[in-house]
Formats: structure tokens, C-alpha cells, sequence
């Protein structure tokens, strides 16, 4: 886990992996990305060892500046891997724009269990009225899922929102807001400066097994995002047969929008 290597003690990580590799004595070495601490170390040992090195990558040129001093030390350590592992066409032209062959560059990285959300959000219509009432949601909505920062362009989003409202008729669609974080107070007080907290709903942050429900219960996914390495709730959304507009920024567009 990344988040915990980093915790770690460089000199404790490095034994700590080694380790491991060497009373797993694995046959390949899959690698999340080339940032990891951990990941740099299997590389590391992989070389020294001749085993091949899978690289799992989504990341597009679009997420990081491409500065020379950014760019040479992925490119030197992209050279030590055999194959990688991509979400899709944009993660996989970085790939090659960092020196893997594209023969030996493979998509598939991003994807969801597509039959939890086709199977949720069709159990969700068939109980439409009655769940519509239990979580006080509107006959007609968009749906965004997201956290609730600055990358997710959320009030850009709103704003949008109220501008789209202003032009519908009496009864114009809903936008129900799945999610949390930093920017929730500010745009509770956006979608009031507005005047659109009648047609906006903050659902809060739901877990995994209660998102098919919203995903059924709505009536189109907006994903607005100003930088995004995929997007799962993308999959999501459409494994639960809801029609998207998605942001052309998210690395899924091409493959999946």
C-alpha cells in the first residue's frame, strides 16, 4: 500500500520488500506506477534479478507537466519494465511517449464489477417510488459522484447547473450531488448565492453497496472534472445504463465516452 510505504523508514522498506520478494521468488513483478517507494524498490530487485517487470499505469500526458527534469527519470525507470499495464488509448500513447514498445503495452487497468452496478440500479427501478421516497430523491436528476475537491470542477459544475435551470422549464431536472469533502461548505453557499437549493441535492457520502441505488434512480451522470487520471464512476454509471456527459479532460472519454 503506498500510502502506508510512506510511512516507512526507507531502510526498513527496501529490507522490508526484499524480503518478501525473495521467499515469494515471483516469476514477474506487477508495479504500480513508477512514484511508488515500494514499487521502486521491486523494480530495483527485479533488475538485479532478471525478472520481468509488469508496470501498471493511468497516467496521461494531460495530468503532470512534461518537463525534461519531470520526464527523464520515469523514461529511465519505464526502460527497466518489460510490459505495462494501462487504462486505456491516452495512458497507453504516454506509455510509449516514455519508451515501452507499444507491443508490450496492454489495457484494462481501470475497470469496476460491472454486474454490481447493472444488477443494483435495476433493482433500484423496480422499487423506483418507494426508494425515490425513502431518500427524498426527485423524479428527474443528474448525478454527480465525486470528493469534493478543487480537481472535480464542482463549481463549475453548479454553475452550469443554475444556468441550465434558468432556461428550463418550470420543472427542470434535478442535480443530486453524491460525495464529500473540503469544498462542501462553499458550494452549499454557491448553490444558495444561486438560487438554485431547491433543485440541489446534497446526498452526502454513501458506501459502496448504496451507490447502484442512486446510479438506478437517476436519470444521467455528469462527471466534470478538470484533471482525472480515468474516472471509475464513469464505468460505474454506464454498467448501470445511464447516459453520461463527461468532462474531455477524464482520461476514460475516449475509450468509454
Amino acid at each position: 500500500d503506498g500510502e502506508i510505504a510512506r510511512d516507512v523508514p526507507a531502510r526498513r522498506l527496501r529490507r522490508g520488500i526484499k524480503k518478501a520478494l525473495v521467499r515469494q521468488s515471483p516469476d514477474a513483478v506487477v508495479v504500480p506506477g513508477w512514484w511508488d517507494p515500494g514499487a521502486l524498490v521491486a523494480i530495483e530487485w527485479a533488475a538485479r534479478n532478471d525478472i520481468p517487470v509488469v508496470m501498471m499505469s493511468d497516467t496521461t500526458a494531460l495530468d503532470t507537466s512534461q518537463a525534461w527534469w519531470r520526464e527523464a527519470p520515469k523514461r529511465r525507470i519505464v526502460a527497466l519494465a518489460q510490459e505495462a499495464l494501462v487504462a486505456g488509448t491516452r495512458h497507453a500513447d504516454y506509455m510509449a511517449h516514455l519508451g515501452m514498445p507499444r507491443w508490450c503495452i496492454h489495457r484494462g487497468y481501470d475497470v469496476v464489477e460491472n454486474q454490481h452496478f447493472a444488477e443494483g440500479a435495476d433493482a433500484a427501478r423496480s422499487r423506483a417510488n418507494v426508494l425515490r421516497t425513502e431518500h427524498e430523491l426527485p423524479a428527474k436528476f443528474f448525478l454527480a459522484c465525486c470528493r469534493f475537491v478543487e480537481k472535480k470542477n464542482l463549481f463549475r459544475l453548479v454553475e452550469a447547473y443554475a444556468a441550465y435551470a434558468e432556461r428550463a422549464d418550470a420543472r427542470p431536472w434535478a442535480l443530486v450531488l453524491v460525495g464529500d469533502g473540503p469544498q462542501r461548505g462553499d458550494l452549499e453557499t454557491q448553490v444558495e448565492m444561486l438560487g438554485v437549493a431547491s433543485h440541489v441535492h446534497f446526498a452526502g457520502f454513501r458506501q459502496y453497496d448504496e451507490l447502484p441505488l442512486y446510479y438506478g434512480l437517476a436519470s444521467a451522470f455528469v462527471h466534470a472534472s478538470t484533471q482525472e487520471q480515468w474516472g471509475l464512476v464513469v464505468n460505474e454509471a454506464m454498467a448501470a445504463g445511464l447516459p453520461v456527459l463527461v468532462s474531455e479532460r477524464c482520461g476514460c472519454a475516449p475509450d468509454l465516452v
